[in-house]
């Protein structure tokens, strides 16, 4: 073969010799690009998924980021304080007291937590209920105003209604108890039941003008 191309090197290219390398030329180019085409593109299309899927789980966290927003309102001990809620409802809470809602009460429930003690003046909504959780109960309205204690450590949660009605239902699933004005309602963490009582709600209610004057 060596013989045989050297016997070449002195010898002029025809035009038939001159097409035949142009056509060898352009076989071993495509031949080769071929090969790096089938070589790269498996690579590129994979990389291209895992950045597309990169992106989208990304901004799905993101978003679960965003639809979860916790906002606290804190009291500490020997102060008070008065907070519009962004329902139009009004708190206000007691000496070391906390409450906790998330998503500025946007969603078909609105529904806030209370560790302490707050006087409640829920903006009447009836496509969406008012829910304040306390230790062991829930306290569900329409709108009303009531008054509403659970600390942490203590044996009961107690609530007043001052106006409108108020259903309330424990963790454990059982009947709900409803309230009407003047009703004191106290339920046992322990025993696990409630005990209703009339009382003067406006006179046990009015903490919260004399400590806010």
């Amino acid at each position: 073969m060596r013989r045989i191309w050297d016997s070449y090197d002195d010898a002029p290219f025809t035009d038939v010799d001159l097409q035949g390398l142009k056509r060898l030329k352009k076989t071993v180019s495509e031949d080769r690009a071929g090969r790096v085409s089938r070589t790269f593109w498996p690579y590129a299309i994979a990389c291209g998924l895992s950045a597309v899927m990169f992106a989208a789980g990304y901004l799905l966290s993101s978003r679960d980021q965003e639809m979860v927003r916790e906002v606290s309102f804190i009291t500490a001990e020997g102060s008070f304080g008065d907070h519009l809620l962004p329902d139009g409802s009004r708190v206000r809470l007691n000496s070391d007291s906390k409450l906790t809602y998330v998503n500025d009460l946007s969603g078909n429930v609105r529904k806030v937590r209370l560790e302490g003690e707050g006087y409640f003046e829920v903006s009447k909504d009836v496509e969406r209920p008012f829910v304040v959780q306390l230790g062991n109960i829930d306290v569900q309205v329409l709108g009303t105003s009531f008054d509403a204690c659970s600390y942490p450590g203590s044996a009961e949660d107690r609530v007043i209604l001052k106006s409108g009605s108020v259903r309330l239902t424990d963790h454990n699933g059982d009947t709900p108890l409803m309230m009407q004005p003047g009703d004191m309602v106290v339920y046992n963490r322990y025993e696990g039941d409630f005990c209703k009582t009339r009382v003067n709600a406006r006179d046990i209610c009015r903490w919260y003008e004399t400590r806010l004057e």
